[in-house]
């Protein structure tokens, strides 16, 4: 390599320094800060969803690679990076394990701490069949769920797969949100849920979004369990992050600071992914390793001798590796400069393992347990 490149990128990037710095002189920011006068000599752009990616940013810039260590990609504005002819992409995927785990044990406990009813008799709406989306149909289904799918535009290019449409959801138990974040197709989600088709919801349904915030239209949302205190809310996701409703915030049985997806190992796959793309698009040679703390408390034993509720046993097994409540509860600690707080939560976030880490001990074969955990990516050992 001749010149160093100049890079700015994310500080919260997990291992970033490390893994670009011997291609360049690297300034870490707060991905909120970076504007246009930070960029003005710089080749490399690496962010996260919180930095909007467009014109107003990168005009008059040298700027020649832009990389999100996300999957969604509403916060760039593909169209100007492909009319500048940036190169440009994303860590697609690195989260998905992280917010299928999130989903699945919030489901579950919702299923055993209020909705109390055995789950084949509990229908489930899974909006968006991709990555995410039919891994937690895949999963509730072969838990027992009754699981509907919905994807207009998958709908469209896969006649060989039965989907639902959107109006079959509102007879469900629980709708949980897969999907991206679009303005202008006939697909467009923005307020996919929104204060004309709420009331369409079943009495005592539960709405779960890890998506984006702007899929649900929060302030009818918090305007509509004001009136129906049957419903229940799940919320990820956000509008106007960091600053969002903390009214709102307040009416769910679980609020989270866009954490679903913030696993240690989808962090790290997310910052593995755009190392790679940029060693591809510069034709640098791949040195760098990502490191990952060692685990201690990795085997866990799970006593299914037939007299305990398999369900209660699967919550507490995943509750054990990651107690879903812990960041419900740090989020609602402060009410007060909400923003500030929301993005120390995920600027500081626990170094949470997905399950695959772990290895479960049955003590005699069980389907269900082998299915299901399985299905997790558990290491399952009789």
């Amino acid at each position: 390599m001749n010149a160093k490149l100049k890079i700015v990128a994310d500080e919260n990037i997990p291992q970033v320094y490390d893994a670009f710095k011997e291609y360049g002189n690297i300034t870490l920011m707060p991905g909120r800060e970076i504007t246009n006068k930070h960029l003005k000599d710089i080749d490399v752009l690496l962010v996260r969803s919180v930095t909007k990616v467009n014109e107003q940013l990168l005009t008059k810039t040298n700027v020649k690679c832009v990389l999100t260590a996300t999957t969604g990609t509403d916060h760039i504005d593909l169209n100007y990076i492909n009319k500048q002819g940036i190169f440009f992409q994303s860590a697609d995927g690195s989260n998905t394990i992280s917010v299928v785990e999130y989903t699945v044990s919030a489901i579950i406990d919702i299923t055993i701490n209020k909705i109390k009813k055995p789950v084949n008799e509990i229908s489930v709406a899974v909006i968006g069949y991709g990555k995410i989306g039919s891994r937690v149909y895949d999963i509730l289904s072969t838990i027992g769920y009754k699981v509907i799918k919905i994807d207009p535009p998958l709908q469209r290019k896969n006649l060989d797969i039965t989907f639902s449409n959107f109006n079959d959801a509102f007879s469900c138990n629980i709708l949980t949100f897969h999907v991206p974040l679009d303005h202008n197709s006939q697909d467009a989600t923005y307020h996919y849920l929104n204060e004309f088709n709420l009331p369409k919801l079943t009495k005592n349904a539960v709405i779960i979004n890890t998506s984006r915030g702007e899929v649900i239209d929060n302030q009818a949302l918090s305007k509509f369990l004001n009136d129906n205190k049957s419903i229940t809310a799940i919320l990820d996701v956000w509008e106007n992050e960091p600053n969002i409703d903390t009214e709102l915030m307040n009416k769910c049985y679980i609020a989270t600071p866009h954490i679903a997806g913030y696993s240690f190992d989808a962090k790290i796959k997310g910052t593995e992914m755009i190392y790679n793309h940029f060693c591809d698009f510069f034709s640098f040679e791949k040195k760098w390793i990502p490191t990952y703390p060692e685990l201690l408390h990795n085997r866990i034993l799970l006593i299914n001798n037939g007299n305990y509720d398999k369900l209660q046993q699967l919550l507490e097994l995943f509750y054990k590796i990651y107690f879903l409540r812990e960041d419900h509860n740090r989020l609602l600690r402060f009410n007060d400069n909400i923003g500030k707080h929301f993005d120390y939560l995920r600027k500081n976030y626990i170094n949470r393992r997905e399950f695959h880490n772990y290895t479960v001990f049955l003590e005699q074969k069980d389907d269900f347990f082998i299915d299901v955990l399985g299905k997790l990516n558990f290491k399952v050992i009789i």
